[in-house]
Formats: structure tokens, sequence, C-alpha cells
């Protein structure tokens, strides 16, 4: 099923556009946050999940924006930031308990 949508079983194609956009939410998605603590890596952390973050919103996917959301908050509660963690939060309360699952 090359270039075509396999989420939708083939039926339509899927733009270039919209792979890269999965991609990044996906790697945002698959990153254990657990490693990123550890690791103090706090830059690449706030900046991979926000580029997913940019991704999830783009791709109206409001699981992984409520995800990036949540782990963004940490992140920014950890380094200081609590303005950036509040605004996270914020947001996150504005997507409630819908996160796409049923």
């Amino acid at each position: 099923m090359r270039g075509r949508d396999v989420q939708s079983g083939g039926l339509g194609p899927v733009s270039c556009r919209h792979r890269q956009l999965r991609r990044r939410l996906q790697t945002a998605l698959g990153i254990d946050r657990l490693l990123f603590h550890l690791r103090k890596a706090w830059k690449e952390w706030i900046d991979t999940h926000q580029t997913g973050l940019q991704a999830a919103q783009q791709l109206g996917e409001p699981y992984g924006e409520g995800v990036l959301l949540d782990n963004l908050a940490i992140a920014f509660l950890d380094t200081g930031r609590a303005h950036e963690a509040a605004e996270c939060s914020e947001r996150l309360s504005g997507i409630g308990g819908n996160w796409g699952i049923a």
C-alpha cells in the first residue's frame, strides 16, 4: 500500500506533510519520559515534545496533545519554569477528558 493511507485501509493517499507530522508525533510519544528525567536532558525533552505537540495539534490528535502537554508541564516544573508549566496545565484542562479515548 505504498503511498496510501494505511489507517483508512488504503483508500486515500497520504500527503508527505501528513507523514512528516505523524512521524514527529510518534517520535515525541515514543521517547521515554523517564530517560529524559534521569539524564536531565531538559532541552531535548522540551524541544522534542514541543515539536510533537505542534504535530498532534495539526493532525487533530487529542490523545497525543494531552500526553505531550502533560510531559511538558513536568519538564517546565523541573526546570523552574512554573509559568510555562501552568500554561500547559491550562491547555490540558481545555482538552478535558476528551483525549480521543473511547
